[in-house]
């Protein structure tokens, strides 16, 4: 692997790190939610990392869409991201409706097919596809502040940290305007260190031992920290006073610390299945908790309610694995339509 696809790579170990957090989030609270006891450790894990997976996952968008700007252009920017976000987004939103309505005895979710018309104005309302209604809007409210206001990245910063402070106010989920105004810092701070994250300097200074000593530490006081003080917090936009602003730097300095550990596996090419899941995080994203849901029913009648952690686990890998192989069949079967209108499934969030 040459120099140059080794500092892109590391792109999709952190893709993969942000998507395992998504699954396994999901699936360990579709068992809790459906009434089956698992093994308290299982669940905390992923209280402890619960701040990380979303702010990363805008962090890392943020990282190449300046460079997207510029090459594109507005208009074919947009076009682009219409493609790559809000298409996948109404398809398997209306997917995953449709079989939460004909499967509604199995689901923790019930649906009508009147909650089609949440696909328009309230996203959360279909579960976990708030995230790319969000993620479309809140680049394109960055490229039109970039294109036709010039805003350099101080005044960009500075927009978005009155949008994050503004967020704790302004609650609505209509037209998913309260996630737009949380996570549009994260966008911006990925586009502020992209610079920094795409130097081979600065990423072999990450992967030193020095900055891992460092960085493990800081991380684990704050994940700590996170932990005892919010375990169970569902909402950002509930924190009060003080920790509405240590928020940002603790998600950040989480981020970097995946950041280190996916330029190290990048660096040294191992671990390549973490890479090859973060390539895929797609196809995970938009088909896991339709995968998740059939596994979580199924696991436990193959096994029983009293094996509930094991058929966690299970539910997990397949939630991970399962929407691979699907996205593997159907592009065998020429299925392009199921995640793309006209560019090619590689350039499918695959490139920024």
């Amino acid at each position: 692997m040459d120099d140059k696809k080794k500092r892109l790579s590391w792109i999709d170990y952190a893709r993969g790190v942000a998507i395992i957090l998504v699954v396994y989030k999901h699936a360990a609270v579709g068992f809790i939610s459906s009434g089956y006891l698992i093994n308290s450790l299982l669940y905390d894990i992923q209280e402890i990392l619960y701040n990380l997976r979303m702010p990363l996952f805008f962090i890392l968008s943020g990282v190449f869409i300046e460079k997207s700007l510029i090459r594109r252009g507005f208009k074919k920017f947009f076009s682009y991201k219409a493609n790559t976000i809000i298409y996948p987004f109404l398809i398997w939103g209306i997917i995953q409706v449709l079989i939460q309505v004909i499967a509604s005895s199995y689901t923790n979710s019930q649906k009508e097919l009147s909650d089609l018309i949440y696909l328009l104005y309230f996203p959360r309302g279909i579960d976990p596809f708030w995230f790319l209604y969000t993620l479309f809007f809140i680049v394109i409210i960055y490229a039109l502040l970039k294109r036709y206001l010039s805003l350099s990245k101080t005044k960009m910063m500075l927009t978005a940290l009155c949008f994050y402070f503004l967020s704790f106010y302004i609650k609505t989920d209509l037209f998913s305007i309260n996630d737009i105004l949380f996570y549009f810092i994260y966008l911006i701070l990925g586009v502020i260190a992209s610079s920094y994250l795409l130097d081979k300097k600065v990423q072999n200074m990450l992967t030193s031992t020095k900055a891992f000593a460092i960085m493990i530490p800081i991380v684990i006081l704050c994940q700590y920290y996170w932990y005892t003080s919010h375990k169970g917090l569902v909402w950002f936009t509930d924190l009060q006073g003080f920790d509405r602003i240590v928020f940002l730097p603790i998600t950040f300095v989480g981020s970097l610390l995946i950041f280190q550990i996916s330029f190290f596996l990048s660096k040294y090419s191992t671990l390549k299945i973490l890479r090859y899941i973060g390539s895929h995080s797609l196809y995970i994203y938009v088909l896991h908790l339709i995968v998740t849901g059939m596994m979580r029913t199924l696991s436990v009648n193959l096994i029983g309610s009293n094996n509930a952690t094991i058929a966690a686990i299970l539910t997990i890998i397949s939630g991970i694995f399962i929407p691979i192989l699907f996205y593997k069949i159907t592009k065998k079967l020429r299925f392009y339509f199921l995640f793309e209108p006209k560019l090619s499934l590689s350039q499918i969030y695959g490139r920024q």
